[in-house]
């Protein structure tokens, strides 16, 4: 489709991960597709559907590696690695134009369309507008389990190998996965306490009344449509790439338990690295578990380029920002309300398990796997993210205050501080420094 970026930085480290786009990118990508959108006002759906078509082209890749991986000879299997790790990357592919244009998108509805409106009146109206009119995959498996907490034995069955069906990858995160039993699914649904679906009918009926009093152009309303538009592509999206992201997990896996490496350091490598020869010898092994203590990763048009080790800690070290002095952060409300309570940050899978009923979940971004923490929570806030963020959605799915894109929240603040939410002024002022 032409759309690119001329590169992409990624930092990694103990299974933490950022990644740093150029802004000239975003912002000639966004400029590109409304100039497109100018002339089609069906454009985003083209796209979509090109994305559509692109992930389905995968699916005989991602259902080989989700078969029976013991039965592959070496050579096939490390095949079916080097396969899988291209058509893992389609499942961003061509979405990546998300990104842009859910930052322009968003530039445009809070600087064009509230200016002049006064206190915490534009955060709030603007939380309604880009609340999504549709129920995130999150909500459509908390709704499943609702039902199989619920059911009868026999109907219980039939939910639960639906649930395995449907949401057999839910369980994922971009550091690895979990293979679902049936006992597995119940103990989720049994652990559920309640659930509760956002009302659409109201969500549309408040942003009609919301585009009625601002007087909003035809031009204007559309962008409140793509913004929806994005939003539940992003979550799409992220289902696709968790599926992925679970049969690379299977392919490690066996991979490991094959030849008696560490499957940690199997995910640090790339799709091109992995080699019978580097797994038989432990060479692949040491790079992996060096990668493991911090790299940079930067990929653009002629591939990827990778540095580690003394280039890891010169970046680090060059780039480190004195924040001790920082009082009041500052982002974008996703989610209404204000809240007091102490940080808890979390980096890690490991650390979720860590955070208690009633702290402030600080994070760069959540995913799936943080939905339980978020339940405890009683703020949620990103370093990163937007308006069509993981956070954003199921932060008013939740009913929780919810601010994003502060960009250093897990730098400045500490565990156990105690900071006052206020997502109605996207704002999170320090209180005490515990």
């Amino acid at each position: 489709m032409g759309y690119s970026y001329h590169a992409i930085l990624a930092t990694y480290e103990e299974d933490y991960c950022e990644w740093k786009y150029p802004q000239k990118d975003l912002d000639a990508i966004a400029n590109r597709i409304f100039s497109e959108l100018k002339k089609d006002p069906s454009y985003l759906q083209a796209l979509r559907r090109v994305y559509d078509r692109q992930v389905a082209d995968q699916e005989p890749v991602f259902a080989a590696a989700e078969s029976d991986l013991t039965k592959l000879p070496d050579d096939a299997l490390i095949d079916l690695s080097k396969r899988h790790w291209v058509s893992r990357g389609v499942t961003v592919g061509s979405s990546h134009v998300i990104e842009s244009l859910a930052l322009a998108l968003e530039h445009r509805m809070r600087h064009e369309l509230f200016k002049g409106v006064t206190g915490t009146q534009s955060n709030e109206d603007f939380s309604a507008l880009t609340t999504p009119l549709s129920h995130s995959f999150v909500s459509q498996k908390e709704e499943l389990l609702w039902q199989i907490k619920n059911a009868g034995a026999k109907e219980k069955k039939a939910l639960i190998q639906r649930f395995l069906k449907d949401f057999f990858w839910s369980e994922t995160s971009y550091a690895g996965s979990e293979v679902l039993s049936e006992s597995d699914v119940e103990k989720m649904a049994d652990g559920l306490e309640s659930f509760s679906k956002p009302d659409l009918s109201e969500i549309r009926h408040k942003k009609e009344a919301l585009m009625a009093r601002y007087g909003f152009s035809d031009a204007q309303r559309q962008w409140v449509e793509w913004t929806d538009f994005v939003t539940q592509w992003q979550d799409e999206r992220k289902k696709n790439i968790f599926r992925g992201v679970f049969g690379c997990q299977l392919i490690v896996n066996e991979l490991a338990r094959r030849f008696g490496v560490d499957p940690v350091a199997i995910q640090y490598l790339t799709g091109e690295e992995v080699s019978l020869k580097g797994l038989k010898n432990r060479e692949l092994e040491s790079l992996g578990q060096r990668r493991k203590k911090g790299f940079i990763g930067i990929e653009h048009s002629q591939g990827v380029m990778i540095f580690d080790h003394s280039d890891f800690l010169e970046y680090q070290q060059r780039f480190k920002t004195r924040l001790d002095e920082v009082e009041v952060l500052n982002g974008t409300c996703a989610s209404l309300g204000i809240a007091t309570g102490p940080v808890r940050i979390l980096r890690t899978l490991d650390s979720i398990a860590e955070l208690k009923e009633g702290e402030v979940l600080v994070t760069s971004m959540t995913r799936p796997e943080f939905v339980p923490a978020m339940k405890k929570a009683i703020a949620i806030v990103t370093d990163e993210g937007g308006i069509t963020s993981h956070a954003a959605i199921i932060s008013r799915e939740l009913g929780i205050p919810c601010v994003i894109g502060t960009k250093n929240a897990t730098r400045v603040l500490k565990d156990g501080w105690i900071v006052q939410v206020k997502a109605n002024h996207g704002s999170i002022t320090v209180i005490e420094k515990k």
